[in-house]
């Protein structure tokens, strides 16, 4: 996230969409002053604890694009749930 703040103000455009965001969300003038510090020194214990508090497993989507072939045995050992196949328009297909 760190790394990828400088592209979100490459551009006139993407610079004043940066700012529109400071001011929507009220996140103050200095938000980007402050932000890879914020975030740099957030830890992966704490990203654990927040998954573990808003993340119910039970209702993931997980979304798997591929070669079917080699993809779908391995996501069939994960345990996962039911696989099914979607076309571009989202609309479940035949799994034959």
């Amino acid at each position: 996230m760190v790394g990828g703040l400088p592209a979100r103000f490459q551009t006139v455009e993407q610079t004043v969409n940066a700012l529109a965001d400071v001011v929507s969300y009220d996140l103050g003038l200095d938000y980007y002053t402050g932000y890879a510090k914020k975030v740099s020194s957030v830890t992966s214990s704490q990203v654990q604890d927040v998954a573990r508090k808003y993340l119910i497993p039970q209702k993931l989507t997980v979304l798997a694009v591929g070669d079917r072939k080699k993809i779908e045995p391995e996501l069939k050992a994960l345990g996962l749930g039911e696989i099914q196949l979607r076309d571009t328009e989202g609309k479940v297909v035949s799994s034959k």
